[in-house]
């Protein structure tokens, strides 16, 4: 699950201040789709007003029976640390204003999304930390 948390952060070398989400968007698409892991695929990034969107496919059916606004709130904690101290700390320091994902099943059904901006480095989302360890142990509910 952490690699999906990272996706794409090995691809993207330097950004620079000017239209940082265009640049993630522009460093990203000529590796799409982009396979993250068993389950899920990178398929679609964009970039508006400066805020960046990642669209994945995840290989399973929207009524798989896993608790996805847990998963959601697991892989939103992740990436939380990574874009607050993690390789992409500086994103938000360099004028990103949004980083937007969107999980879709294999029947195009949306799983869950989560949005963060800057405001959450400074209050992470309730739970976050439960969840980060509940989905390194591989728990879903």
């Amino acid at each position: 699950m952490k690699r999906i948390a990272t996706l794409g952060l090995s691809v993207i070398a330097t950004v620079t201040n000017a239209g940082i989400a265009e640049e993630i968007a522009d460093k990203n698409k000529p590796y799409l789709p982009q396979k993250i892991d068993g389950m899920t695929t990178l398929v679609n990034v964009g970039a508006k007003n400066n805020a960046v969107y990642f669209i994945f496919k995840v290989n399973t059916p929207a009524d798989n029976g896993a608790n996805n606004k847990a998963i959601g709130d697991g892989l939103k904690g992740l990436m939380t640390e990574e874009l607050c101290n993690g390789k992409v700390s500086s994103w938000f320091a360099s004028g990103l204003i949004g980083y937007h994902a969107g999980y879709f099943s294999k029947d195009d059904k949306l799983m869950f999304n989560f949005s963060i901006t800057k405001n959450d480095c400074a209050h992470p989302p309730a739970g976050t930390t439960e969840n980060i360890k509940r989905l390194m142990e591989g728990k879903t509910k």
